[in-house]
């Protein structure tokens, strides 16, 4: 069965209501069988901010969210028992370990932290020892050589690409064999965790509004250009955040992320092995050299705990703002408090990585809540 994707109204365009609700019915049949239960509890969340989006009442919400997040929490271990992830575990915001999952329109707030959920890992072992040719590893070896003009680890790049390019090819069987594998861990983690209190929640649109919620820190200029009309300027010239020029660099060298040059320099601490691959690749040499030079800086004035901290992307306030922004917008705010919450770090010399939490989410607050009250970002957010 098809469903419209747009309706128009006097409100303007809007996706289609209906639409969503028939892909949350279908997702369970549709779904790959290999994907993680993480993985399944987040995009189902993400699914009921949708709803709301487009103008699902809350009635339904919390039937549905009663449904299909104990559905998800269920994992089914090799030997057909089953186990619940916790409710107090998931609802908890990212830096205190959860997945940020509650219903629409509601917000966490800060708990005791937990040890973060495992993360599936996919073996390549069977399939490596099968696929032996390595023609696209030793030229990616090669490559890297030319760039970098110094000696590197050549076994270990070949090994890591050669790795990762198997992955897209593994069989049913070895992502089943994977998941299980996944499945006992979680389960080691759940019976490892002590009692565990839930985390409070609030209503969101209160918890915003709340001015002792929302420091101050400077004047937001930020959505300017949303109310200047239809016509904007393009905006890929524009400078590159602090942030962005350091994630940009490391994506310019050429490895391929941080885990394989964490793997290349294990001698090394993150730090100083992500400023290694920066200053030895010639082929990008600008880009590489601001990310050099931003990594410097954001090192000199915090800790490498901090800074790794902030090159992680973690965020406090993530899934819930979905109740009102598109994950688009969400991401682009997010990011931008990120890049003025980095340099207010530096500035305060934060050496904690608890304080650069409490900054990040402060930050989050003051951009987020200024997206959703004083913008038009919300109406523009119903797809």
């Amino acid at each position: 069965m098809e469903f419209l994707r747009v309706l128009f109204d006097s409100y303007g365009a809007t996706g289609y209501l209906m639409r969503s609700v028939a892909t949350m019915i279908e997702q369970p049949v549709q779904a790959a069988e290999d994907t993680a239960p993480v993985a399944k509890i987040s995009s189902a969340c993400a699914g009921l901010h949708l709803l709301y989006r487009r103008g699902l009442n809350m009635e339904c919400l919390d039937i549905l969210y009663d449904v299909l997040i104990r559905y998800y929490q269920r994992v089914r271990l090799p030997n057909n028992q089953a186990f619940l992830l916790p409710t107090a575990v998931i609802k908890r915001s990212y830096p205190d370990g959860g997945l940020d999952v509650g219903l629409p329109t509601k917000c966490v707030l800060p708990a005791k932290p937990v040890p973060s959920l495992p993360a599936p890992r996919f073996n390549t072992k069977g399939l490596s020892e099968v696929l032996t040719e390595t023609h696209a590893s030793n030229n990616t070896v090669r490559v890297i050589s030319e760039m970098i003009k110094e000696a590197i680890p050549a076994d270990k790049i070949r090994e890591s690409v050669h790795e990762n390019n198997l992955i897209g090819s593994i069989s049913s069987t070895s992502v089943k064999r994977s998941l299980q594998a996944h499945a006992l861990e979680l389960h080691k983690y759940v019976k490892s965790l002590a009692a565990v209190d839930p985390p409070r929640e609030a209503q969101l649109y209160d918890f915003i509004l709340d001015e002792k919620n929302i420091p101050g820190y400077r004047a937001l200029d930020l959505f300017e250009f949303l109310t200047h009309g239809e016509h904007v300027e393009k905006m890929q010239n524009q400078e590159t955040s602090f942030l962005s020029a350091i994630l940009a660099g490391i994506g310019a060298t050429p490895f391929e992320g941080v885990d394989q040059i964490y793997s290349l320099q294990p001698e090394m601490s993150k730090c100083d092995a992500i400023c290694w691959a920066l200053g030895v690749s010639k082929a990008k040499k600008k880009i590489c050299g601001i990310a050099l030079e931003n990594m410097r800086i954001l090192r000199e004035n915090t800790t490498d705990q901090v800074t790794l901290r902030i090159l992680s992307g973690v965020r406090v306030h993530g899934m819930r703002f979905l109740s009102y922004l598109h994950q688009d917008w969400l991401s682009w705010v997010s990011n931008v408090a990120a890049h003025f919450a980095a340099l207010e770090a530096i500035r305060l010399r934060v050496k904690q990585v608890d304080q650069w939490d409490k900054l990040i989410g402060d930050f989050e607050r003051v951009y987020l809540a200024h997206a959703v009250l004083r913008t038009n970002l919300p109406s523009l957010s119903r797809f």
